[in-house]
């Protein structure tokens, strides 16, 4: 008798194997999570009347049931600053998950075209799940997708939490709902292009800066550096009582100019979350500059989470959202 496996192409049972993997360690988390009281995907995570709960709430009930840190969490918890508690055999899946979606990352087939929205379908798609992910801000263009939101109170371990958000124009939507789910963090806009009313139109729990971020410090205009910003804000790497949680950046394709230099800086480390826009990879006839950004920030511990095209724009720029983790695989 012929088996379905014997049947398939190499290509599909690497497939197979990487569906059974990440079976195999949704399970064993789920009965992990329920026997250390934890939840699963229907437990401990709303209210009584079935709304969703706030990070800081559902942070008190998970420390009154079980202590996160790295004695009970293992290399989960310290190869992700504090973010997972999982048990050992879930955390080998992901990086047994993670090694196998590596060899499908990228088609270069697809650089001999000009053609973005065939080339984001090709390349670089997720090689990491967060079980409780959230979407925050306005449903369409303008809402994110972050990574298990009800984790990062636990994980800043008494740091005060900050987000920025870069580029939002008018809409406030995401600063609205990351202040809904975190409202211990600090919110920061920026943006140099809405002016003095612009700036006007932002929630009380958001500071508004009128700067445009680009690679560095361009004096006499209001484009800024990462690294400058954070340092003037008291917000750089070295401050450790601070945690840059989540950077959100929508610059309208300075990201090509802005990205590599920020991450060889050193103006991405203590960043936890990174969400941008990339636009049309498609630059001076050719891909380089795109695949260099997902290589360098790959081999810096930038895993991808999520990937979701623009469909506005006929999927020719895609929304990423990226995780920091510094695992050993």
């Amino acid at each position: 008798m012929v088996h379905l496996r014997d049947s398939m192409t190499p290509n599909a049972r690497r497939a197979l194997t990487g569906v059974a993997a990440a079976i195999v360690g949704a399970i064993l988390l789920l009965s992990w999570n329920r026997s250390q009281g934890l939840g699963g995907a229907s437990g401990g995570m709303t209210s009584p009347d079935g709304s969703l709960q706030s990070s800081s709430s559902l942070e008190r009930e998970v420390k009154d049931d079980f202590p996160r840190d790295a004695a009970h969490c293992g290399a989960s918890w310290t190869e992700s600053d504090g973010f997972f508690c999982e048990p050992s055999a879930a955390w080998a899946t992901r990086k047994q998950v993670f090694a196998l979606q590596a060899k499908q990352q990228t088609v270069l087939s697809t650089d001999r075209i000009n053609d973005a929205p065939a080339w984001w379908q090709s390349n670089y798609e997720p090689n990491f799940s967060c079980a409780f992910e959230q979407r925050l801000g306005n449903a369409g263009d303008g809402g994110k997708w972050v990574c298990d939101p009800t984790s990062i109170p636990s994980a800043l371990a008494g740091r005060q939490c900050v987000v920025y958000s870069v580029g939002s124009g008018r809409r406030v939507g995401f600063e609205k709902a990351v202040h809904q789910a975190l409202p211990d963090c600090r919110i920061f806009t920026f943006d140099h292009t809405v002016g003095e009313e612009g700036g006007k139109a932002v929630p009380p729990y958001v500071t508004f800066l009128p700067y445009g971020l680009t690679a560095e410090d361009e004096p006499g205009s209001p484009m800024r550096g990462l690294g400058s910003i954070r340092k003037e804000l008291g917000h750089e790497p070295s401050n450790r009582g601070v945690s840059l949680e989540i950077l959100k950046v929508d610059i309208e394709g300075e990201e090509y100019n802005a990205l590599l230099p920020w991450l060889r800086s050193g103006a991405l480390d203590g960043v936890r979350q990174l969400l941008i826009e990339i636009h049309g990879p498609y630059r001076s006839g050719k891909y380089d500059n795109a695949r260099e950004i997902f290589t360098e920030l790959e081999a810096a511990g930038w895993v991808i989470t999520h990937k979701e095209p623009n469909l506005l724009k006929s999927g020719a720029l895609v929304e990423y959202a990226f995780l920091k983790l510094n695992w050993k695989l």
